[in-house]
Protein backbone atom coordinates (compact mmCIF):
# COMPACT_ATOMS: atom_id res chain seq x y z
CA UNK A 1 0.00 0.00 0.00
CA UNK A 2 1.65 3.23 -1.15
CA UNK A 3 0.60 6.86 -0.78
CA UNK A 4 -0.46 6.42 2.85
CA UNK A 5 -2.89 9.19 3.82
CA UNK A 6 -1.57 10.31 7.19
CA UNK A 7 -0.50 13.66 8.65
CA UNK A 8 2.59 13.03 10.75
CA UNK A 9 5.79 14.48 12.12
CA UNK A 10 7.17 11.14 13.26
CA UNK A 11 7.61 8.43 10.63
CA UNK A 12 10.38 5.89 11.16
CA UNK A 13 11.45 2.59 9.64
CA UNK A 14 12.66 -0.65 11.17
CA UNK A 15 12.27 -4.40 10.84
CA UNK A 16 9.92 -5.12 13.73
CA UNK A 17 9.29 -8.77 12.84
CA UNK A 18 12.89 -9.53 11.75
CA UNK A 19 11.86 -10.94 8.37
CA UNK A 20 14.55 -8.84 6.54
CA UNK A 21 11.94 -6.46 5.06
CA UNK A 22 11.76 -2.86 6.32
CA UNK A 23 8.50 -1.87 8.06
CA UNK A 24 7.03 1.57 8.86
CA UNK A 25 5.76 3.26 12.03
CA UNK A 26 4.02 6.64 11.98
CA UNK A 27 2.24 8.91 14.48
CA UNK A 28 -0.87 10.78 13.47
CA UNK A 29 -0.55 14.38 14.67
CA UNK A 30 -3.87 14.15 16.47
CA UNK A 31 -4.64 10.48 16.39
CA UNK A 32 -2.88 7.23 17.13
CA UNK A 33 0.28 5.35 16.35
CA UNK A 34 0.16 3.15 13.28
CA UNK A 35 2.32 0.16 12.34
CA UNK A 36 2.65 -0.89 8.71
CA UNK A 37 4.36 -4.22 7.99
CA UNK A 38 6.13 -4.90 4.71
CA UNK A 39 4.50 -7.87 2.97
CA UNK A 40 7.67 -8.59 0.89
CA UNK A 41 5.68 -7.83 -2.27
CA UNK A 42 6.12 -4.06 -2.35
CA UNK A 43 3.28 -3.10 -0.01
CA UNK A 44 3.02 -1.76 3.55
CA UNK A 45 -0.08 -3.15 5.24
CA UNK A 46 -1.47 -1.61 8.42
CA UNK A 47 -1.60 -4.01 11.36
CA UNK A 48 -4.35 -3.51 13.91
CA UNK A 49 -4.29 -4.22 17.65
CA UNK A 50 -0.51 -4.22 17.88
CA UNK A 51 -0.36 -2.03 21.00
CA UNK A 52 1.00 1.08 19.26
CA UNK A 53 -2.49 2.52 18.74
CA UNK A 54 -2.11 4.90 21.70
CA UNK A 55 -3.69 8.34 21.52
CA UNK A 56 -1.40 11.22 20.54
CA UNK A 57 -2.32 14.90 20.68
CA UNK A 58 0.13 16.72 18.45
CA UNK A 59 2.29 13.60 18.12
CA UNK A 60 5.85 14.42 17.16
CA UNK A 61 9.05 12.40 17.25
CA UNK A 62 9.73 8.66 17.32
CA UNK A 63 12.84 6.51 17.49
CA UNK A 64 13.76 2.83 17.52
CA UNK A 65 15.99 0.91 19.89
CA UNK A 66 16.20 -2.53 21.45
CA UNK A 67 15.57 -1.34 24.98
CA UNK A 68 15.64 -4.78 26.63
CA UNK A 69 18.28 -6.31 24.34
CA UNK A 70 16.09 -9.23 23.25
CA UNK A 71 16.79 -8.88 19.52
CA UNK A 72 13.46 -7.16 18.75
CA UNK A 73 13.21 -3.44 17.96
CA UNK A 74 11.13 -1.35 20.34
CA UNK A 75 9.66 2.13 19.72
CA UNK A 76 9.78 5.33 21.76
CA UNK A 77 7.27 7.99 20.65
CA UNK A 78 6.44 11.44 22.05
CA UNK A 79 3.84 14.16 21.99
CA UNK A 80 4.80 17.82 21.72
CA UNK A 81 3.62 18.82 25.18
CA UNK A 82 1.84 22.03 26.17
CA UNK A 83 -1.76 23.18 25.72
CA UNK A 84 -4.07 21.83 23.03
CA UNK A 85 -7.54 22.94 21.97
CA UNK A 86 -10.08 20.14 21.99
CA UNK A 87 -11.72 20.22 18.55
CA UNK A 88 -15.12 19.23 19.94
CA UNK A 89 -15.37 21.32 23.12
CA UNK A 90 -12.88 24.07 22.24
CA UNK A 91 -11.45 23.65 25.73
CA UNK A 92 -7.76 23.97 26.51
CA UNK A 93 -6.17 20.67 27.62
CA UNK A 94 -2.62 20.06 28.81
CA UNK A 95 -0.74 17.09 27.37
CA UNK A 96 2.78 15.72 27.28
CA UNK A 97 2.46 11.96 27.32
CA UNK A 98 5.25 9.86 25.82
CA UNK A 99 5.15 6.13 25.09
CA UNK A 100 7.62 3.25 25.09
CA UNK A 101 6.25 0.39 22.99
CA UNK A 102 7.99 -2.89 23.81
CA UNK A 103 8.12 -5.39 20.95
CA UNK A 104 6.74 -8.76 22.09
CA UNK A 105 6.25 -10.38 18.66
CA UNK A 106 6.74 -14.09 19.34
CA UNK A 107 7.13 -15.12 15.71
CA UNK A 108 10.00 -12.72 14.97
CA UNK A 109 12.88 -14.07 12.88
CA UNK A 110 16.59 -13.93 13.61
CA UNK A 111 18.59 -10.70 13.74
CA UNK A 112 22.05 -9.17 13.68
CA UNK A 113 22.91 -5.96 15.53
CA UNK A 114 26.03 -4.08 14.41
CA UNK A 115 27.61 -1.64 16.84
CA UNK A 116 30.37 0.55 15.45
CA UNK A 117 32.34 2.05 18.33
CA UNK A 118 34.80 4.91 18.71
CA UNK A 119 38.22 4.78 20.36
CA UNK A 120 36.52 4.75 23.77
CA UNK A 121 34.14 1.91 22.95
CA UNK A 122 31.08 4.16 22.65
CA UNK A 123 28.51 3.81 19.82
CA UNK A 124 29.52 5.87 16.80
CA UNK A 125 29.72 5.36 13.07
CA UNK A 126 28.08 8.34 11.35
CA UNK A 127 28.59 7.99 7.61
CA UNK A 128 29.27 4.25 7.65
CA UNK A 129 27.29 2.23 5.12
CA UNK A 130 26.44 -1.36 5.99
CA UNK A 131 25.39 -4.06 3.52
CA UNK A 132 24.09 -7.49 4.53
CA UNK A 133 24.03 -10.58 2.31
CA UNK A 134 23.23 -14.24 2.73
CA UNK A 135 26.33 -16.27 3.60
CA UNK A 136 28.40 -17.04 0.53
CA UNK A 137 26.64 -14.38 -1.59
CA UNK A 138 28.66 -11.27 -0.78
CA UNK A 139 27.94 -8.48 -3.31
CA UNK A 140 25.42 -10.75 -5.04
CA UNK A 141 22.08 -8.93 -5.16
CA UNK A 142 20.18 -12.22 -5.25
CA UNK A 143 21.44 -12.74 -1.70
CA UNK A 144 20.91 -9.13 -0.54
CA UNK A 145 19.35 -8.84 2.93
CA UNK A 146 19.60 -5.17 3.87
CA UNK A 147 21.35 -1.80 3.84
CA UNK A 148 21.76 0.89 6.51
CA UNK A 149 23.60 4.19 6.50
CA UNK A 150 24.26 5.52 9.98
CA UNK A 151 22.75 9.00 10.20
CA UNK A 152 22.14 11.53 12.96
CA UNK A 153 18.37 11.93 12.58
CA UNK A 154 15.32 9.74 12.13
CA UNK A 155 12.02 11.53 11.88
CA UNK A 156 11.15 14.79 13.64
CA UNK A 157 13.87 15.93 16.08
CA UNK A 158 14.67 12.31 16.84
CA UNK A 159 17.58 9.93 16.64
CA UNK A 160 17.25 6.16 16.77
CA UNK A 161 19.87 3.96 18.40
CA UNK A 162 23.24 4.01 16.67
CA UNK A 163 23.34 0.24 17.03
CA UNK A 164 22.16 -0.93 13.62
CA UNK A 165 19.50 -3.62 13.75
CA UNK A 166 18.94 -6.01 10.83
CA UNK A 167 16.24 -8.65 10.66
CA UNK A 168 17.54 -11.65 8.69
CA UNK A 169 14.61 -14.06 8.60
CA UNK A 170 15.80 -17.61 9.22
CA UNK A 171 19.48 -17.04 8.30
CA UNK A 172 21.86 -18.51 10.89
CA UNK A 173 24.82 -16.59 9.43
CA UNK A 174 25.37 -13.70 7.01
CA UNK A 175 28.09 -11.84 5.13
CA UNK A 176 28.65 -8.19 6.06
CA UNK A 177 30.31 -5.39 4.10
CA UNK A 178 30.93 -2.01 5.74
CA UNK A 179 31.94 1.01 3.67
CA UNK A 180 34.05 3.25 5.90
CA UNK A 181 33.99 7.06 5.57
CA UNK A 182 37.59 6.98 4.29
CA UNK A 183 36.48 4.88 1.30
CA UNK A 184 37.87 1.56 2.54
CA UNK A 185 35.75 -1.55 2.98
CA UNK A 186 35.61 -4.12 5.72
CA UNK A 187 34.20 -7.54 4.92
CA UNK A 188 33.08 -10.18 7.42
CA UNK A 189 31.94 -13.57 6.16
CA UNK A 190 29.83 -16.24 7.88
CA UNK A 191 28.92 -13.95 10.78
CA UNK A 192 26.58 -15.81 13.18
CA UNK A 193 23.22 -14.10 13.70
CA UNK A 194 21.27 -13.48 16.93
CA UNK A 195 24.15 -11.47 18.36
CA UNK A 196 25.63 -7.97 18.54
CA UNK A 197 28.67 -7.56 16.32
CA UNK A 198 31.10 -4.87 17.50
CA UNK A 199 33.26 -3.09 14.92
CA UNK A 200 36.17 -0.90 15.99
CA UNK A 201 37.55 1.85 13.72
CA UNK A 202 41.06 1.06 14.93
CA UNK A 203 42.96 -0.85 12.26
CA UNK A 204 44.78 -3.74 13.92
CA UNK A 205 48.12 -4.85 12.47
CA UNK A 206 48.42 -8.63 12.02
CA UNK A 207 51.74 -10.31 12.79
CA UNK A 208 50.89 -14.05 13.09
CA UNK A 209 48.93 -16.65 11.11
CA UNK A 210 47.88 -19.65 13.22
CA UNK A 211 45.99 -22.87 12.40
CA UNK A 212 42.56 -22.97 14.00
CA UNK A 213 40.89 -26.20 12.91
CA UNK A 214 40.69 -29.84 13.96
CA UNK A 215 43.28 -31.90 12.15
CA UNK A 216 41.51 -35.04 13.40
CA UNK A 217 38.29 -34.42 11.46
CA UNK A 218 37.09 -37.11 9.07
CA UNK A 219 38.83 -36.95 5.68
CA UNK A 220 36.94 -38.68 2.87
CA UNK A 221 37.47 -38.31 -0.88
CA UNK A 222 35.13 -35.83 -2.51
CA UNK A 223 33.84 -34.51 0.80
CA UNK A 224 34.31 -31.18 2.59
CA UNK A 225 37.16 -30.59 5.03
CA UNK A 226 37.13 -27.33 6.99
CA UNK A 227 40.38 -25.37 7.10
CA UNK A 228 40.64 -22.22 9.22
CA UNK A 229 43.35 -19.85 10.36
CA UNK A 230 43.36 -17.02 12.89
CA UNK A 231 45.21 -13.74 12.61
CA UNK A 232 46.76 -12.09 15.66
CA UNK A 233 48.57 -8.87 16.48
CA UNK A 234 51.84 -8.79 18.40
CA UNK A 235 49.68 -8.16 21.50
CA UNK A 236 47.69 -11.35 20.76
CA UNK A 237 44.52 -9.53 19.66
CA UNK A 238 42.42 -11.15 16.95
CA UNK A 239 42.54 -9.22 13.66
CA UNK A 240 39.30 -8.96 11.66
CA UNK A 241 38.88 -8.10 7.98
CA UNK A 242 42.32 -9.21 6.81
CA UNK A 243 42.83 -11.41 3.74
CA UNK A 244 44.11 -14.98 3.88
CA UNK A 245 44.76 -16.78 0.59
CA UNK A 246 44.19 -20.52 0.32
CA UNK A 247 45.71 -22.50 -2.55
CA UNK A 248 45.41 -26.21 -3.34
CA UNK A 249 48.91 -27.54 -3.99
CA UNK A 250 48.18 -31.24 -4.53
CA UNK A 251 45.29 -33.69 -4.79
CA UNK A 252 42.91 -32.19 -7.38
CA UNK A 253 40.47 -30.89 -4.78
CA UNK A 254 38.45 -27.68 -4.95
CA UNK A 255 37.61 -24.68 -2.77
CA UNK A 256 34.09 -24.52 -4.19
CA UNK A 257 31.64 -27.44 -4.00
CA UNK A 258 30.16 -26.68 -7.42
CA UNK A 259 33.06 -25.63 -9.63
CA UNK A 260 36.80 -26.21 -9.71
CA UNK A 261 38.46 -23.44 -7.68
CA UNK A 262 42.07 -23.93 -6.60
CA UNK A 263 42.84 -20.45 -5.20
CA UNK A 264 40.54 -18.46 -2.92
CA UNK A 265 41.06 -15.39 -0.73
CA UNK A 266 38.92 -15.02 2.39
CA UNK A 267 38.85 -12.09 4.83
CA UNK A 268 38.99 -12.90 8.53
CA UNK A 269 35.73 -12.47 10.44
CA UNK A 270 35.23 -10.39 13.58
CA UNK A 271 36.98 -13.12 15.60
CA UNK A 272 40.04 -12.92 13.34
CA UNK A 273 39.21 -16.28 11.73
CA UNK A 274 39.40 -17.02 7.99
CA UNK A 275 37.61 -20.21 7.00
CA UNK A 276 37.41 -22.18 3.77
CA UNK A 277 35.63 -25.41 2.88
CA UNK A 278 38.04 -27.70 1.04
CA UNK A 279 36.51 -30.47 -1.06
CA UNK A 280 39.13 -33.22 -1.09
CA UNK A 281 40.29 -34.81 -4.33
CA UNK A 282 38.98 -38.13 -5.73
CA UNK A 283 41.97 -40.40 -4.99
CA UNK A 284 42.22 -42.18 -1.62
CA UNK A 285 45.35 -43.26 0.22
CA UNK A 286 48.97 -42.20 -0.12
CA UNK A 287 48.74 -42.07 -3.91
CA UNK A 288 46.28 -39.20 -3.61
CA UNK A 289 47.68 -36.94 -0.86
CA UNK A 290 45.77 -33.64 -0.59
CA UNK A 291 47.74 -30.51 0.27
CA UNK A 292 46.60 -26.92 0.85
CA UNK A 293 48.62 -23.76 1.52
CA UNK A 294 47.54 -20.70 3.52
CA UNK A 295 49.33 -17.36 3.13
CA UNK A 296 48.83 -13.89 4.54
CA UNK A 297 50.92 -10.73 4.54
CA UNK A 298 50.84 -7.14 5.74
CA UNK A 299 52.27 -4.32 3.64
CA UNK A 300 54.18 -6.81 1.51
CA UNK A 301 55.76 -8.79 4.36
CA UNK A 302 54.68 -12.36 5.13
CA UNK A 303 53.21 -12.88 8.59
CA UNK A 304 54.86 -15.27 11.02
CA UNK A 305 53.46 -18.71 10.20
CA UNK A 306 52.91 -17.86 6.53
CA UNK A 307 53.01 -19.73 4.24
CA UNK A 308 51.66 -22.81 5.99
CA UNK A 309 51.20 -26.12 4.15
CA UNK A 310 48.81 -28.75 5.45
CA UNK A 311 48.40 -32.27 4.04
CA UNK A 312 45.74 -34.90 4.57
CA UNK A 313 45.32 -38.45 3.29
CA UNK A 314 41.70 -39.11 2.40
CA UNK A 315 39.91 -42.39 2.97
CA UNK A 316 37.65 -44.00 0.39
CA UNK A 317 34.02 -43.00 0.35
CA UNK A 318 30.96 -45.18 0.83
CA UNK A 319 30.66 -48.45 -1.09
CA UNK A 320 29.15 -47.75 -4.50
CA UNK A 321 29.86 -50.72 -6.80
CA UNK A 322 31.11 -54.32 -6.75
CA UNK A 323 33.45 -55.34 -9.56
CA UNK A 324 34.64 -58.69 -10.92
CA UNK A 325 38.42 -58.49 -10.43
CA UNK A 326 39.83 -61.98 -11.18
CA UNK A 327 39.07 -65.70 -11.43
CA UNK A 328 36.28 -65.63 -14.02
CA UNK A 329 35.91 -68.11 -16.93
CA UNK A 330 38.38 -70.71 -15.58
CA UNK A 331 38.51 -74.33 -16.75
CA UNK A 332 38.73 -77.10 -14.16
CA UNK A 333 37.97 -80.71 -13.29
CA UNK A 334 34.84 -81.68 -11.41
CA UNK A 335 35.30 -82.01 -7.61
CA UNK A 336 38.67 -80.22 -7.92
CA UNK A 337 39.78 -76.82 -6.64
CA UNK A 338 40.32 -74.17 -9.30
CA UNK A 339 43.87 -72.92 -9.68
CA UNK A 340 43.00 -69.22 -9.32
CA UNK A 341 41.07 -67.49 -6.58
CA UNK A 342 37.77 -65.76 -7.23
CA UNK A 343 38.34 -62.05 -6.56
CA UNK A 344 35.72 -59.31 -6.26
CA UNK A 345 36.37 -55.66 -5.45
CA UNK A 346 34.15 -53.11 -3.70
CA UNK A 347 34.80 -49.49 -4.73
CA UNK A 348 33.41 -46.03 -3.97
CA UNK A 349 32.00 -43.66 -6.59
CA UNK A 350 35.54 -42.57 -7.54
CA UNK A 351 36.86 -46.13 -8.00
CA UNK A 352 38.78 -46.32 -4.71
CA UNK A 353 38.77 -49.69 -2.95
CA UNK A 354 36.59 -49.81 0.17
CA UNK A 355 38.20 -51.73 3.03
CA UNK A 356 36.47 -54.05 5.53
CA UNK A 357 33.28 -54.31 3.53
CA UNK A 358 31.46 -57.69 3.63
CA UNK A 359 31.16 -59.62 0.36
CA UNK A 360 29.03 -62.73 0.09
CA UNK A 361 30.07 -65.50 -2.32
CA UNK A 362 27.43 -68.10 -3.15
CA UNK A 363 27.40 -71.16 -5.45
CA UNK A 364 24.39 -70.68 -7.71
CA UNK A 365 24.98 -73.53 -10.19
CA UNK A 366 26.93 -76.78 -9.97
CA UNK A 367 26.76 -77.74 -6.24
CA UNK A 368 30.39 -76.81 -5.60
CA UNK A 369 32.00 -75.70 -2.31
CA UNK A 370 33.67 -72.42 -1.35
CA UNK A 371 36.75 -72.20 0.91
CA UNK A 372 38.11 -69.35 3.02
CA UNK A 373 39.98 -69.14 6.32
CA UNK A 374 39.93 -72.89 6.89
CA UNK A 375 36.16 -73.11 6.44
CA UNK A 376 34.07 -74.37 3.55
CA UNK A 377 30.42 -74.01 2.54
CA UNK A 378 28.23 -73.35 -0.47
CA UNK A 379 27.81 -69.75 0.73
CA UNK A 380 30.43 -67.72 2.60
CA UNK A 381 31.04 -64.06 3.53
CA UNK A 382 34.46 -62.42 3.76
CA UNK A 383 35.52 -58.81 4.29
CA UNK A 384 37.49 -56.82 1.75
CA UNK A 385 41.16 -56.08 2.40
CA UNK A 386 42.74 -52.62 2.61
CA UNK A 387 42.50 -52.22 -1.17
CA UNK A 388 38.86 -53.31 -1.36
CA UNK A 389 39.50 -56.89 -2.61
CA UNK A 390 37.69 -60.01 -1.36
CA UNK A 391 39.13 -63.47 -2.25
CA UNK A 392 37.53 -66.91 -2.26
CA UNK A 393 38.65 -70.46 -3.26
CA UNK A 394 36.21 -72.68 -5.20
CA UNK A 395 36.01 -76.48 -5.36
CA UNK A 396 33.88 -77.45 -8.32
CA UNK A 397 30.89 -79.72 -7.92
CA UNK A 398 30.42 -83.16 -9.50
CA UNK A 399 28.19 -81.85 -12.30
CA UNK A 400 29.69 -81.56 -15.77
CA UNK A 401 29.23 -78.32 -17.66
CA UNK A 402 28.83 -74.72 -16.57
CA UNK A 403 29.10 -73.93 -12.87
CA UNK A 404 28.55 -70.51 -11.31
CA UNK A 405 29.38 -68.47 -8.21
CA UNK A 406 27.93 -65.02 -7.46
CA UNK A 407 29.67 -62.31 -5.43
CA UNK A 408 27.26 -59.91 -3.72
CA UNK A 409 27.59 -56.81 -1.55
CA UNK A 410 25.21 -54.17 -0.23
CA UNK A 411 25.32 -50.69 1.29
CA UNK A 412 22.64 -49.45 3.68
CA UNK A 413 20.46 -52.39 2.74
CA UNK A 414 20.63 -51.82 -1.01
CA UNK A 415 22.52 -54.23 -3.28
CA UNK A 416 25.57 -52.90 -5.11
CA UNK A 417 25.74 -53.38 -8.85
Amino acid sequence: EFGLAISTYGAITGDWNNDSYIDLFAIERNGSGKLYLNDAAGRFLEKANTGVEASFIDGRGAATLDVNDDGRLDIYAISHGGIAIDDATKEEKPYNRNYLFRNDITSAGRYLKIKIVDDYGQPAGFGHKIYLFKSGQLDNMSGFLGYHEIMATTGYNSQSSLVQHFGVGSASSVDVKIEMPDGSNRVYTNVPTNQTMIVSPIRLVPTRLVRDFSEAQSAVVGQAYEVAYKLYTAENEAVPDHPVTFEIMQGNGSLDPNINVTVKTVNSNQDGRAVVSWTLGPVAGLSGVNQIRATSSYEGAELTGSPDDFSVVAAAGAANRILKAAGDAQLGFITSELSDELVARVVDMHGNGVASHPVEFAVTQGSGVLKAGGNSAAQMTVNTDASGYAQMRWILGSQLGLQKVEARAAYQGLPLT
